[in-house]
C-alpha cells in the first residue's frame, strides 16, 4: 500500500539550506542612534544573525585589518581575536572589543563570514 503511494510522488525542486553563519547586524550597545557606524571601546557589541554560536577550535570573533585597496587582510596572524565573549547563542553574540583595537577594522565572525561596516 505504501509503495503504491510513493510511486505517485514527483519532485519538482531540490533546495539546499546553508549551514554557514549569517550576520544580519552589528550594534554598539552604547550607540543611541543605532546606525552601526562605529564601535566604542569598553562598550558591549552585539551581533545578530543565524548559526552564530561559537564552539570548536578556530571559532571566534576576529577583527581583521583592512588593506589600502579596501579588502580584508587574509593573513590570520594579523587578526585580533575578541576574547571577552559575554553571550554565545545561535542568534546573538555579545562581546567587548579587545583593548588597543583600531576601531576602523572590520568584524569577522567564524570561518569566512565577513561583515563590512560602512
Amino acid at each position: 500500500m505504501v509503495s503504491e503511494t510513493i510511486k505517485n510522488i514527483n519532485i519538482e525542486s531540490i533546495a539546499y539550506a546553508s549551514t554557514e553563519p549569517s550576520i544580519e547586524s552589528v550594534t554598539d550597545t552604547s550607540d543611541i542612534n543605532g546606525d552601526g557606524t562605529s564601535i566604542t571601546m569598553n562598550r558591549l557589541v552585539r551581533i545578530h544573525g543565524s548559526r552564530l554560536k561559537l564552539g570548536g577550535e578556530g571559532s571566534g570573533i576576529y577583527f581583521a585589518p583592512v588593506l589600502e585597496d579596501g579588502t580584508v587582510n587574509r593573513n590570520e596572524e594579523d587578526w585580533i581575536q575578541a576574547e571577552n565573549l559575554v553571550t554565545n547563542k545561535p542568534k546573538m553574540l555579545e562581546f567587548y572589543p579587545p583593548k588597543g583595537l583600531d576601531t576602523s577594522k572590520k568584524i569577522r565572525c567564524s570561518s569566512e563570514n565577513v561583515l563590512y561596516r560602512r
